[in-house]
This record gives C-alpha cells, structure tokens and sequence, in this order.
C-alpha cells in the first residue's frame, strides 16, 4: 500500500483533487471584511437610537404643522374656506333693541319731571303727582335694584320742567307752577333743599336740556304768551348764552344729542296744546356753527315723546299722535331724517321723564290717561349685541 499510493498515478491525482477542497473554507476564512460588514449591516439599533430617532420626527411633524397653520392664517384665500369634507364657521353680529318695564315701581306716581344722572342712581325732581299737583319732592332711585330715598325738596315745586347735571349739582330751569317760571333752582351736593340760584332771561316751561361734555342747552318752551325760539347754553348753569335759534320753535319736543349734534322731534307749534298744534318736523342744531337745520319730517306729528341716544343710533319713544296715545318707538336717520318703526313699548305712555345711565336709557313716570294719573312704572330701553356662528360644510 505504501509504494501504490507513492507511485500510482492514479492516487497521486487523488491528493491534487483534494488538495483545493480542504483549502476553500481557507480562502472564505480569509475575507473577514466581507464578513464583518454583513454583520454591522444585519445590527439591530439600540433603544436610545430609536428613542432619538422618534424624537426628531415628532419634531419634524410638530414643525410643519405650524408652518401649515401659519400659511393658511396669512393667506387670504384660505381664511374661512372649508376643507375637504369638513366645516368652515363664519361669525356675524346682530343688535337688538330690548325694552322691557321694570320690576319696581317709583315711591310715588309722577309726570313731566325733571330726571338727571346721580352716579349709578337718577334723581327725580318735581313733576306732576297724583291730581295735577305740581311737586316739589327729590326722589334719588337706584335702579339697579328699585330703592328710593328722599333727596331733599324744591324750594318752588314746578312741572314742564329742564334739568341738568352740571359741577355734581342738579340744575332745574324753569317749569310751570301757577305760572312760566324763568327761575333755576340748584341741588348742591350734600343739600337738601334746592335753592332758588339764578334766573333765565325768560320764564320757559315745556322746555328740554340736553347735556354735552360739560356745557348744557336749553331748547324750546313755551313763555306763557309765545314760543321761544332762542336755544341757550350754559356751564355754570346760572349765566346764559345764546347758541343759536330753532328753525321751527316747539313745546313738548323730544330731544336728544348724538355725534356733537342736537335733535329736536316734533312737539306742539302752537300757543295751546290741541292735537291739531302737533308737528312732523324734525330739527338738527349744530353747536359749532349756531344753526339748525330741518332734515326731514316723521311720518306722522308727535308730541310729549322721549328721545334717545343708544350705540349710535336715534330713537324717539311714546308720546301722543293727535288724540292717540303712541307705544312706538322710531329711529330716526341722523343723515337724512328718516323716520322708521323699529318696535313698541309694551305699554303707550307719554310724558316721561328720561335719563341715561351705562349705556341702558330710562323713562321714568309718565302718563296714559292725562295729568289727573301718573305712573309709578319705569321702563328701561338697551341695545343687546349677539354673536350667531354659522358652520358649513366644506363643498358646500
């Protein structure tokens, strides 16, 4: 066996065949780069890699959604638009009137006062009672809650009456009595009785105030033989000024102030106080230049009426039309004098006294039937905003 497997072809081939089979896995053993880079690429990564890479991509979304929302909030052809199957809002306001008769009654019925701001109270000075008596009595009310308490007394009681609140003291111009008084009677802070303080160049009665910044007008009235055209002003609210004059003079007019302009609505034009007497025209007073301007004319003539301000806008509530006793309340235009019906009290009454007090207008007293009744009612007018949210759906 030894000399065939040296000399035997045929066995020295066997070697040479199997010389290159035993050094194969040789040659695979000596590529360890090969090796070592499949086994970095089948590597799992570790927790705190994952836990980083998570921690980019949130980032990442996180990021881009802010910048979508900033794209579509300063662009404006996508502000309000719906997407894609989903729902836009639009929002749109809308201003009410809201009238509506308060809870309490005055301590006493009372008519064609004088009511003026006190704070977050109104006095009531004089006026007509029960009787067609005039009254002498100062009422201070709160009407937040209703409470009234005694404020002092007129030295002279009188009705048809003005008053203003000017230097925290509680003016009252002229007024009727057994007569057309020119006197101003003054309640002074802490006082008591309102004292006799000046007189005006004329005695008025059927007489209106209106009040601007610190500086009041007294429009109208009636002398006791003639109409007054003359509109006086006043600070101190003993010295008068003229201001200018009335286009058309009136008695029982509605007034009110609104943008630095005065309105003056219907009222009676005549020296007696017959239905026939009552006016349509309504007046425009432009302290600044001294001149009133008739701008338009209501629908039908008004008198004994309250006029108001309320956000911007001009109302004129109550009063009587001829021999009728009115519930309306009228907006007027203050560009063109336009008078529409926006709504109604809900119950007539004219004569009232009116005062504004946090953006909300009261109408104080009054009458329905005539002198001999007045009312002890008070009723309270105020603009209420609504916010009313529309959603749609996105295609349609």
């Amino acid at each position: 066996m030894t000399s065939r497997s040296a000399h035997d072809p045929a066995m020295r081939r066997v070697p040479t065949m199997a010389g290159p089979i035993q050094r194969a896995p040789q040659r695979r053993a000596a590529a360890p780069p090969a090796r070592a880079r499949t086994r970095r690429t089948s590597r799992r990564p570790t927790s705190r890699v994952l836990l980083r890479r998570w921690v980019v991509l949130v980032g990442v979304i996180v990021l881009g959604a802010f910048s979508l929302n900033a794209a579509l909030a300063s662009s404006p052809t996508q502000k309000g638009a719906p997407a894609a199957g989903g729902t836009a809002a639009s929002v749109r306001t809308t201003t009410r009137l809201v009238v509506s008769t308060e809870p309490w009654h005055l301590q006493a019925p009372v008519s064609r006062a004088v009511v003026v701001p006190d704070g977050a109270s109104f006095l009531i000075l004089g006026g007509l009672a029960t009787g067609d008596t005039s009254t002498g009595a100062i009422w201070r009310v709160d009407p937040t809650t209703g409470s009234a308490i005694s404020a002092g007394s007129l030295v002279t009681p009188v009705h048809d009456a003005a008053g203003a609140m000017l230097a925290r003291s509680a003016f009252v111009f002229g007024g009727g009595s057994y007569s057309t008084v020119a006197t101003v009677q003054a309640l002074r802070p802490h006082a008591t009785v309102a004292g006799t303080v000046a007189s005006m160049p004329t005695g008025r009665s059927d007489l209106s105030t209106v009040t601007l910044g610190d500086r009041a007008y007294i429009l109208g009235g009636y002398t006791g033989t003639a109409l007054e055209p003359q509109i006086l002003s006043t600070t101190t609210g003993t010295s008068f000024a003229p201001a200018g004059q009335l286009a058309q003079p009136v008695r029982y007019g509605a007034v009110a102030a609104l943008n630095h302009q005065i309105y003056v609505i219907g009222g009676i034009v005549g020296t007696t106080e017959s239905a026939a007497a009552q006016t349509r025209v309504i007046q425009r007073f432009d302290p600044a230049t001294g001149k009133t301007t008739v701008i338009g004319h209501l629908p039908v003539p008004l008198a004994y009426a309250a006029a108001v301000a309320l956000g911007g806008r001009l109302y004129v509530l109550g009063g009587r039309s001829g021999a009728s006793l009115s519930s309306h309340i009228w907006q007027i235009s203050p560009s063109s004098g336009k008078a529409s019906v926006v709504g109604t009290m809900a119950s007539p009454r004219s004569d009232a006294g009116v005062v504004m007090l946090n953006h909300t207008a009261y109408l104080v007293g009054g009458e329905t039937t005539g002198p001999l009744a007045p009312l002890s009612s008070v009723v309270s007018v105020r603009l209420v905003t609504t916010r009313i949210t529309t959603h749609r759906r996105g295609g349609q």
